[in-house]
């Protein structure tokens, strides 16, 4: 018999790797330049994969009111796993899903995608609950994967949530143009440029 794949535990090993790195993106929309820097913590995880959904789960409960940063530990060292998750009334394929493009995170962000404002005035973002500020998205495809980031602090953005759904969030959205994308590691100060369009960052400086 196959032995089945942790898949929660393999998505939190993927995240893990994000914890030293940071995207730093420079994006317009109508000849304003507007500079974001995206950074993730641990902590982050449990609500990414969407496991604050899993009310039922007496071992996420309990630790959910210490630090949702225990829970990501946890997993990591085998201590919660997807066989903890697996009988939740609440857990369906649509959340399996989640969690495993919690560990596609790294995957997505390196990727050419579009990025979206995610005013709670228009379109799908009337009907959503989710605090975000952008939407990055690889729209065009028939079920896009939404990556909504909110603000956190004075000048970093947070991954807020992660799904893919066949709704269009990015409806009644401002389309940012991403002029610049670049990806730091904040341990060893490297860096890499996945995207840069200079012309046009220098016309807006």
């Amino acid at each position: 018999m196959e032995e089945q794949i942790d898949w929660l535990r393999e998505s939190a090993k993927a995240f893990a790797k994000l914890k030293n790195i940071r995207y730093e993106l420079a994006i317009a929309h109508a000849g304003k330049l507007v500079e974001l820097s995206i950074g993730f913590d641990n902590s982050h995880f449990h609500h990414i994969a969407g496991l604050h959904k899993l009310k039922d789960i007496d071992q996420l409960r309990l630790r959910r009111k210490r630090s949702t940063a225990v829970i990501f530990d946890e997993i990591l060292r085998g201590k919660i796993s997807l066989a903890t998750i697996e009988h939740s009334d609440f857990l369906n394929s649509k959340l399996i899903e989640r969690i495993k493009l919690a560990g596609q995170l790294e995957h997505i962000l390196d990727a050419n995608n579009q990025l979206f404002s995610f005013d709670a005035r228009y379109g799908q973002a009337r009907f959503s609950a989710i605090p975000a500020d952008y939407i990055i998205t690889d729209a065009g495809k028939n079920i896009a994967i939404y990556v909504f980031l909110s603000k956190d602090g004075e000048s970093c953005y947070i991954t807020r949530s992660l799904f893919r759904d066949a709704k269009d969030y990015t409806e009644g959205q401002h389309r940012f143009t991403i002029l610049n994308k670049k990806k730091v590691n904040t341990k060893t100060k490297e860096s890499t440029v996945l995207y840069s369009s200079l012309k046009n960052v220098a016309e807006l400086a």
